[in-house]
């Protein structure tokens, strides 16, 4: 499975990223807005709602018009510690991380 970890953090984003991998998920770490919206498509997006160069809800937006795995009514997705969580497929994951 491919996840897209959008994150500004670099000790959050290294751990997520090293958690994942250890799970055999292929990732994809940024840092902002505009590099998520640039990155290759995945299963699993992660995403920080205080990016530096733009609003996550807006990026989360844009990711889904955009996937074409994306159904009409809206897929799954919750707050967690860092972010909001978002799956193409409508699959949601936690790991101990929600409020």
């Amino acid at each position: 499975m491919r996840v897209l970890l959008v994150e500004d953090d670099v000790r959050v984003s290294s751990a997520l990223a090293a958690a994942l991998h250890r799970r055999n998920y292929t990732v994809t770490c940024v840092a902002g807005a505009e590099e998520a919206l640039d990155a290759p498509v995945a299963d699993l997006v992660l995403l920080d709602l205080g990016l530096p160069d733009g609003d996550g809800l807006e990026v989360c937006r844009e990711l889904r018009e955009r996937s074409p795995a994306a159904p009409a009514p809206p897929t799954r997705c919750r707050p967690v510690r860092y972010g909001w969580m978002w799956s193409p497929g409508g699959r949601s994951l936690t790991a101990g991380t929600s409020r």
